[in-house]
């Protein structure tokens, strides 16, 4: 497991980064990003894995205290594992969700969030962040029903949610590092398993949805569990989205093959990895770090 630490990846948008152990695949990232705009906006909130990590690398971009928006594109753990504590250290965030996930998060985790800081924005939608108009926009693959992308028009950042998910052998942080064989493997395997529902793809109606997202003016595009596409590898990652309509299923991870990887452990046993306490009290304050530019 590998903390990592916040990476800046275009003007004023920055990746929090968190690589976990995914044996056998290697390592998947548990990622989120921060937007420095005039309103600055935290999307997503990684895993309560690692809490501590995660609000120390959100610090060191910006003091919390300044955040005015947080984008969560769907309710699974690893997008709103620190969500609760995040509203505290954020007192003046408005959190942009979906009514679907809003009623998820209470219903099943008891996460009940204050209606006067929800303002729902669904697929199409726009906010207005002060210095730019952020744009919700589906991405072509998802494995939760109230998933949205977000993109933002000045830099041509573009979040995927966990469309672009691709494991990685070591921490990586640029698609362009890694070989291209070792890319579509990962990259199609993680797509195909994230996303199971390809199979049943009718491939002119979903090339339209990929489309929409194509035209974007995209120059950089990342999600929570894989490393920033750019360059040659953003049309590469659009044509292997294409494929997984005529792509077979995956085939799952059995109890056998489970056995023969805790035989090749030293100890016989799965490293335990128990969520981290937030090192930060209810009603804490955190002190102000300088923001890299």
């Amino acid at each position: 497991m590998n903390s990592g630490a916040p990476i800046r990846i275009l003007p004023d948008t920055w990746v929090l980064t968190h690589l976990e152990d995914a044996p056998p695949l290697g390592g998947i990232f548990v990622n989120s990003a921060v937007i420095t705009a005039e309103e600055p906006v935290v999307i997503d909130t990684g895993a309560s894995i690692n809490r501590a990590g995660w609000i120390d690398q959100l610090g060191i971009v910006l003091d919390p205290a300044d955040v005015r928006w947080i984008f969560i594109t769907h309710d699974d753990a690893d997008h709103i594992g620190n969500l609760s504590v995040l509203l505290q250290l954020c007192p003046q965030a408005t959190v942009l969700t979906t009514w679907l996930a809003a009623g998820r998060m209470a219903l099943q985790r008891g996460m009940v969030l204050p209606m006067e800081r929800i303002r729902f924005i669904n697929d199409g939608d726009t906010v207005d962040v002060g210095d730019r108009v952020l744009r919700a926009v589906l991405p072509p693959v998802f494995d939760n029903p109230t998933t949205r992308g977000v993109f933002d028009p000045i830099t041509g950042f573009y979040w995927g949610a966990d469309c672009f998910a691709s494991p990685v052998s070591e921490f990586v942080m640029e698609a362009d590092d890694i070989s291209a064989v070792q890319w579509r493997e990962g990259f199609l395997g993680m797509q195909r398993m994230l996303s199971p529902w390809h199979t049943l793809l009718d491939h002119r109606r979903y090339a339209a949805v990929i489309d929409r997202v194509q035209r974007l003016p995209i120059t950089a595009a990342a999600g929570a569990h894989g490393p920033v596409v750019r360059n040659s590898r953003l049309p590469d990652a659009f044509r292997m989205l294409r494929e997984l309509p005529h792509s077979g299923a995956v085939k799952p991870f059995n109890q056998a093959e489970m056995g023969s990887l805790l035989a090749a452990t030293p100890t016989g046993a799965l490293p335990d990895r128990r969520p981290q306490q937030s090192p930060y009290p209810t009603g804490a304050h955190v002190i102000r770090r300088p923001m890299l530019r």
